[in-house]
Order: C-alpha cells, then structure tokens, then sequence
C-alpha cells in the first residue's frame, strides 16, 4: 500500500505547483482580482484581466467567463483564454437540460470533472474533443441570488483538483459578484 501511495502521490506532485508557492500564487491572483476591481476597473476588463490570471495561476490550456443571457436559456463566451479571438462575445452556448452548464448553474459551489470523457452526472455538451480537455473546473458566477455566468477552467491533460482549487475558484468567484 505505500508504494502505491508513494508512486500517485510522485505522479500526482509532479502535475502539481509545488504546494507553498501554489498557495501563494492563488492568494496573490485573488488579491490582483480584487484590486482590480475594488480600484473601478470596468466589468469588460476585469473579466478579461481575471480568466488571464486565473488561467495562468493554473497554467490551463483554457479559461473563460460565460455570462447568463436574459432569457437564462443561452449564455454567451464574454471573455477567454486559450479561445480564438473572434468567438469572445460570438459564442453562444444553449442551457440545455442535464448539460454541464445547467449543472454548475444550479449549484453554488465548484463543479470538477478530472475526466470530462467519463462524466457521468451530467453530459458535456460543449465538445471536449475539439480542443482535447481532459479535466475542468467551473463555478457559479452569483449577482444576489441570480446567476451571472459561469468561471471556467480547462486542461488537456488529465488534472486531480485539490480543496484549495475550489476555494480558489470561489473565492474569485465572489470577487466577481461584486
């Protein structure tokens, strides 16, 4: 039993920040983020400096901020990275029934999937294979007690997410609501 638990724990820690400075750097991108927007920043640009950040703290192949349109049935791609310049503010991605987006929607906490090809509590309905993610993270974008969108982050390789990534996402998250 532990050399199995040595050898996933080398694999894992290998995949991983080390975990001081990887704590580190989510304080300091969460701390940017609410600089940024407790000094006025405008919604557009704190939306495109945060998915930067966050992405990079990450260093994920993607990251975007999908906003809830009025009729709360379709949201749209608002800012993004790792995405191709001209699908930000044309993407349009349709809320549909048992579907990723309507999972994280109704919840009010971070939504892993290690794996999106082997999900099974809900069907990815943004195709995984067209850009190869193996592993996300999303989260509920809150204004009061409606939804504003959704975080997200997005890897090729397959990723095991840690308690600190959820509180991280949370926490900018509400950085976000403000």
């Amino acid at each position: 039993l532990t050399v199995i638990q040595d050898a996933y724990e080398t694999e894992y820690l290998a995949t991983q920040w080390p975990v001081d400075d990887y704590g580190v750097r989510q304080q300091r991108v969460v701390s940017q983020i609410s600089e940024r927007a407790l000094g006025g920043d405008d919604s557009r640009h704190l939306m495109d400096q945060t998915v930067i950040l966050v992405a990079e703290c990450f260093r994920a192949d993607r990251c975007e901020i999908l906003e809830l349109l009025p009729s709360k049935q379709e949201m749209v791609l608002r800012s993004a990275y790792g995405w191709a310049r001209e699908t930000i503010g044309a993407s349009q991605f349709v809320v549909e029934p048992g579907g990723e987006l309507e999972f994280v929607l109704e919840r009010r906490r971070t939504v892993a999937s290690e794996d999106v090809r082997s999900e099974r509590r809900f069907q990815i309905r943004i195709n995984p294979e067209a850009d190869d993610i193996r592993s996300s993270l999303w989260v509920r974008i809150s204004r009061g007690a409606d939804a504003f969108g959704i975080l997200g982050v997005h890897f090729r390789k397959e990723r095991l997410f840690a308690a600190s990534d959820s509180a991280f996402m949370l926490s900018v998250s509400n950085v976000l609501t403000t």
